[in-house]
Parts: structure tokens; C-alpha cells; sequence
């Protein structure tokens, strides 16, 4: 199999977790992966993003399943038509791996559909989003998984944890502006995620910290990998991840494999991914009282012991029931390879 993923997105993201596993869990099982990065700014594409693409795709040996990162394809989908013509035949259209909605970029969207040899994503919100604007389209749901973790231990006072790149879709000046409201009450928080993605919108969640006077309580972590980004789950009691857009939330699957609860935004994928256990809730906010909604709701869990186990009840039996990467990996051969 050749996979082809952009070069573009240098930081921690659900879609990079999401492709390193599955290439990881492939390869373990016996498949011979050929992970190609092309560099260009997806999902923009410039003219030697398209000679780099056109170069991977024609080189793709007779037979090989080709599975390209929607953020590269939705550039060029006139090219994954042309896969085995590239390729000098022998090489069937290309699978479409969709981690996000491409509404802005129609018609390419609606090509691309079109002209893969079939669509995965990692929800089935996102699903249901593609196929409404396509109905002849059906889309392949595989869901991520995460990797077995210790059962966080917690803080006191409880200490709020955020996993995202600071990005204005994912709301970090939302978060900031109710632990703003609820600075009456113990409790510690951290930002984890680059600064690199959005410095301008990194600098405005500094200043947000400095303003508001929470530059004792709230950590700029930055981006964390492996035993570091470990240590924040281990101190944490609540993730939250209150993104306007969401085609899974990855974080929130890991934050339950960690025993810890979540708040999610109802309606985005971060819900599907929160589930119905009752490991926390997903917020109805509506644009204009959000910060005051997510106040409300932190104020309770912060006063409420008895809500604060009932949630942590649920996370640890969640923890328990977790999805493995070698079962989405395994979701993803069966559709290349069908039996």
C-alpha cells in the first residue's frame, strides 16, 4: 500500500495521530506500508505541490492500493482520476482517508467523491455530513483508537486540562474567558498544544491569561509527546474540548482512556466521541453566552463532589470498554483488501 499524507502540518493533530497509528498497526500485522509525505500547502496547491503528487501517484508499482489523506486530494482530484494513467495502468483510483468537511472547496469536493475508489473517515458525524451533500456516496466510518494508559491520578485542587493546538477553532479564549467567571474556586489548568500554528491567535490567548489575572493558575504547555504529554493526563481530572468544528476529537477518546471525564460542544464529533456514558457532558452553546454556559457548568463540577465521581465512575468505565488502534487498522484492511 502507498500512503500519501501531506507535509504541511508539522504539529500534533488528531489527523497525523490518526495516520501514524494506522500505519503503525499495518505494519505490525504484515502489510508493507510505503508512507509518502508530499510537501506543498494543502490544501492549497501550488504547481509543484502537483508535480509532487502527480510524481507519487506515477510511480505507484502495478497492483498497489494507493489511500490518500484528504487534505492532499481535495487539492487535486482531477489527479486521482488519473491514478492509473500515472501509473501507466495497473493501479486502481485512490482510496480517500477524509479526517475533516471539505463544504468550502466544492465542486473539488464533489469530484473527489466522485473519483476515489472509496471514502474513509474517522466518524460517523462527518459521514452523515459528506453523504448529505452527496447521496450517492457512501462513506466508510472507521473510528480511532487510542493506546492502552495508566488511569490518571488527578490534582488538588482539580486541575482542567486542554489537548489542542492553539487555534481559534478550538476555542482556547472560550475556555480562558470562563475560568475567568469561576477564579472564586480552586482549580488549575494547562494549554497543551503548539503556539506555532497561529501565533497571532497564540498571542492573543497569552494576552487573555495576562488580563484576566490567571497566569498562576493557567500553564502554556506547548506541544507534548509521549512520557511529557503522559505526565499532563496523569495530574488531570476534566479535558475539555469545545471546538466550533470537530470531525472526531481524538483527544477526547484519549482522555477517556485515561479515566478522565470531558466537555465537549454538542453537535460536533467530539460528542460521538464523548459518547453516552456519562463521562461528562457535551455543552449546547450558543454563540454570544458560551463563555457563560461552560462557566456554569465548570462552577457545578468544581462545588459538586458527588457529580465530579459520578462523572469520574463513568470515564473509568469507559477507560475499561476503550477502542484499539489494531481494531481501526483492522476496520481499514478489510475495505482495501476485501475478503
Amino acid at each position: 500500500m502507498r500512503f500519501i499524507v501531506p507535509g504541511n502540518i508539522e504539529y500534533r493533530s488528531g489527523g497525523n495521530a490518526y495516520n501514524w497509528s494506522i500505519v503503525d498497526e499495518l505494519r505490525e500485522a504484515g502489510v508493507g506500508v510505503e508512507l509518502r509525505t508530499v510537501e506543498g500547502e494543502w490544501p492549497e496547491a501550488s504547481e509543484n505541490g502537483r508535480r509532487a503528487l502527480a510524481a507519487e501517484l506515477g510511480s505507484v508499482p502495478e497492483g498497489t492500493v494507493v489511500l490518500i489523506d484528504g487534505l492532499v486530494a481535495i487539492a487535486a482530484p482531477d489527479l486521482i482520476v488519473e491514478t492509473g494513467a500515472l501509473s501507466g495502468g495497473g493501479v486502481p483510483p485512490a482510496w480517500v482517508l477524509a479526517h475533516m468537511s471539505f463544504q468550502d472547496y466544492e465542486p473539488a469536493e464533489a469530484r473527489l467523491m466522485e473519483a476515489a475508489a472509496g471514502v474513509i473517515c474517522p466518524s460517523k458525524t462527518l459521514a452523515l455530513e459528506l453523504e448529505g451533500r452527496h447521496p450517492e456516496l457512501t462513506v466508510h466510518v472507521v473510528r480511532p483508537g487510542t493506546e492502552e494508559a495508566d488511569q490518571a491520578k488527578g490534582s488538588e485542587p482539580p486541575h482542567i486540562i486542554c489537548v489542542a493546538a492553539l487555534l481559534p477553532n478550538k476555542c482556547q479564549l472560550l475556555l480562558l474567558h470562563a475560568l475567568s467567571q469561576v477564579k472564586a474556586l480552586e482549580w488549575t489548568a494547562s494549554l497543551v498544544g503548539t503556539d506555532q500554528a497561529d501565533p497571532d491567535y497564540a498571542a492573543q490567548v497569552r494576552e487573555a491569561i495576562r488580563g484576566a489575572g490567571l497566569a498562576e493558575r493557567v500553564e502554556l504547555a506547548g506541544e507534548r509527546h509521549g512520557d511529557d504529554l503522559e505526565a499532563e493526563w496523569y495530574r488531570s481530572d476534566l479535558s475539555i474540548l469545545v471546538s466550533v468544528h470537530e470531525s472526531f476529537g481524538i483527544v477526547v477518546a484519549e482522555s477517556l482512556a485515561h479515566g478522565i471525564p470531558a466537555l465537549v460542544r454538542a453537535g460536533t464529533g467530539a460528542e460521538e466521541a464523548l459518547g453516552l456514558a456519562g463521562a461528562g457532558r457535551a455543552l449546547d452553546l450558543v454563540p454570544g453566552a458560551d463563555a457563560e454556559e461552560l462557566a456554569q457548568i465548570l462552577e457545578l463540577w468544581l462545588q459538586d463532589a458527588a457529580l465530579r465521581q459520578t462523572w469520574q465512575d463513568a470515564a473509568a468505565a469507559a477507560r475499561a470498554d476503550r477502542r484499539t488502534w489494531k481494531m481501526a487498522a483492522d476496520n481499514i484492511a478489510s475495505l482495501l483488501w476485501p475478503v
